[in-house]
């Protein structure tokens, strides 16, 4: 089956943590990001995995937790709105360098890691570079990537802006 997102929304960062440890613990699913809002008051979890899985990981959250979910969900097949949403989300607190270093952990067994040391070879951000390009990619692959690439853009197009008023001020005729 395809992916589907578990949301849990719940209140404190502590309650939100033993929440994502009770899901992930009792079924195959995998943190995707999470929301902190009102000041880190309300957190949003946001897992994804095999529809059994999510629902069954959503119900434990619901359970067993320390708190009560204000409130929680299943998404059982995410339109590529909500892909992008989630994605967009993620890419706020995953830089290049952490997604690659944590990509590469994630694809290499030890002994390919050992291998490639050995030998000298280019480092793990480089490697995980070669090893999406190599893979085949999936939708989800595909749309995280493409939120990552429009946040890194808005910080440049904001420091172009700038430059261009200063030049702009700086070379107005003066009256």
């Amino acid at each position: 089956m395809g992916k589907s997102y578990g949301f849990v929304e719940i209140t404190g960062v502590v309650a939100a943590i033993d929440a994502l440890d009770i899901m992930c613990k009792t079924s195959g699913v995998t943190l995707e990001t999470w929301e902190r809002k009102l000041g880190g008051r309300l957190a949003t979890i946001i897992v994804s995995g095999d529809v059994a899985s999510v629902k069954e990981a959503v119900e434990a959250a619901n359970t067993q937790g320390i708190k009560k979910p204000v409130a929680s969900g299943v998404i059982a097949s995410p339109h590529m709105e909500i892909q992008r949403l989630v994605a967009l989300s993620a890419s706020r607190f995953r830089t290049d360098k952490t997604e690659a270093r944590t990509q590469a952990a994630v694809e290499t067994t030890p002994t390919e890691s050992t291998d490639k040391q050995a030998a000298g070879t280019k480092g793990s951000a480089e490697s995980a570079r070669e090893a999406e390009e190599t893979e085949p990619v999936d939708s989800t692959k595909e749309v995280q990537k493409e939120a990552l690439q429009k946040a890194e853009k808005k910080p440049e197009k904001k420091a172009q802006k700038k430059e261009q008023k200063k030049y702009q001020k700086k070379n107005q005729p003066k009256r």
